[in-house]
């Protein structure tokens, strides 16, 4: 069996710019990675945030996600695309897991047994469960946690969280928006069964918010005064703008460049366009080979600065109204917070060893972040909230706490 390295799990969670949701279930954007949104529709959603006018507020969960469902009687489990594909025809059951070698070595136990109390759950409530999944065409999303499995939020207590079901077709896609009330449905049903376990089984209780208004006149008049940097109205998207700073930036530096080629490598750094090849590029402007190679290893830069004031003003948005919320999954917050602050000052004195550059300068950048909203850290990554027809999250000081402290983690499971 080929295990999975947790640390080199680790060092890719360490140097990614946002987090990344696990398995199956995708990737949930913050709001400025939603490139269709206007300015003036960004305005409104944060006066939305601030009005509590959002639809399923809820606890974003920091553990090991897992899609499972029911198929022939039996339960099985995915995490990725292709095992979702038929169906469920490649998915594991709880044997699979094991043997598959997803589980990051010694903590793969304790994801394998939460994947077990799943199984032994829904088969408990099977009449339920089976008109819910419906033969592998639903599918719920699960997050294992377990105080064994190192995680940023210290819950200190087994959890497996039911997020919601969605709908697969034939090729494994989502063609539905995540159902919440069916995880709610499933963990009634669970908890009415007489059951001994050392996890608990529950669906997200709604985040309870009570951001003070007055403040999201400040993250708007900030959001102002970065459209002003391109000329941006409030029909803009933000995409639109993001093509504009990235060509100010790429023009920065090469000042004699054709226009063509700089709104070609905009578009190729914002929205991933592909056609034309790098290579067809350099075919059609021989006299600018040279210059084309070096622009395209701009990307990371290039992008990094587009966002920058973005990021920014939603860390500090995020940290603002998360330090609101009352019902959290933790059980003590205050030494939740306390472990989180000493874990994070740990990873900071660290830094110095760290000999991956890349990894070492995503640190200090995510540090730069921190400095705004220190006071505000939670334990807690957050909240995934719908708007409009769109999944987004707020995760504010925790993203960056976690992206530092997930670099001191690397070195230890290094050792």
């Amino acid at each position: 069996m080929q295990i999975v390295s947790f640390k080199k799990y680790l060092l890719e969670k360490a140097m990614n710019d946002y987090l990344v949701e696990g398995g199956a279930y995708g990737h949930l954007i913050h709001p400025y990675e939603n490139n269709d949104l206007t300015f003036g529709e960004l305005q409104e959603l944060i006066v939305s945030i601030y009005d509590n006018n959002i639809e399923f507020a809820q606890e974003k969960t920091d553990g090991v996600n897992i899609m499972f469902s029911m198929k022939d009687g039996k339960v099985i489990f995915a995490r990725n695309k292709g095992n979702l594909k038929n169906f469920g025809e490649n998915a594991f059951d709880v044997d699979g897991l094991k043997n598959k070698g997803w589980a990051f070595e010694k903590f793969g136990k304790y994801i394998v047994d939460g994947a077990k109390e799943i199984e032994d759950a829904m088969l408990s409530i099977k009449g339920v469960a089976s008109k819910i999944f419906r033969e592998g065409r639903f599918w719920a999303s699960a997050e294992i946690i377990h105080p064994e499995i190192p995680i940023t939020v210290p819950y200190e207590r087994p959890m497996i969280l039911l997020h919601g079901v969605m709908e697969v077709d034939k090729d494994g896609n989502f063609t539905s928006a995540i159902d919440k009330k069916a995880a709610s449905v499933l963990a009634k049903a669970i908890n009415a069964v007489e059951r001994k376990s050392e996890f608990s089984i529950s669906d997200i209780p709604l985040a309870k918010l009570s951001p003070d208004r007055a403040n999201a006149t400040k993250f708007i008049s900030q959001v102002h005064k970065i459209q002003s940097i391109v000329g941006a109205d409030d029909n803009w998207t933000i995409g639109e703008y993001k093509v504009a700073m990235a060509k100010k930036i790429i023009r920065s530096k090469h000042k004699n460049l054709p226009d063509e080629l700089v709104d070609y490598f905009a578009n190729r750094f914002i929205f991933g366009i592909k056609k034309p090849t790098l290579a067809e590029i350099k075919r059609q402007h021989p006299e600018y080979k040279d210059v084309i190679s070096e622009i395209d290893k701009m990307k990371s830069e290039v992008v990094g600065r587009v966002i920058f004031h973005l990021k920014k003003i939603f860390v500090s948005l995020g940290a603002d109204v998360l330090s609101t919320m009352e019902n959290l999954l933790v059980l003590n917050k205050d030494k939740a917070t306390k472990k989180i602050r000493s874990a994070l000052e740990k990873a900071i004195k660290a830094l110095e060893n760290i000999n991956d550059e890349k990894t070492k300068k995503k640190a200090i950048e995510a540090l730069g972040f921190l400095g705004d909203v220190e006071d505000k850290i939670i334990p807690s990554e957050g909240i995934t909230f719908f708007y409009k027809g769109n999944f987004y999250k707020l995760t504010g000081s925790f993203s960056v706490a976690h992206q530092i402290i997930n670099v001191l983690r690397t070195l230890e499971f290094g050792k």
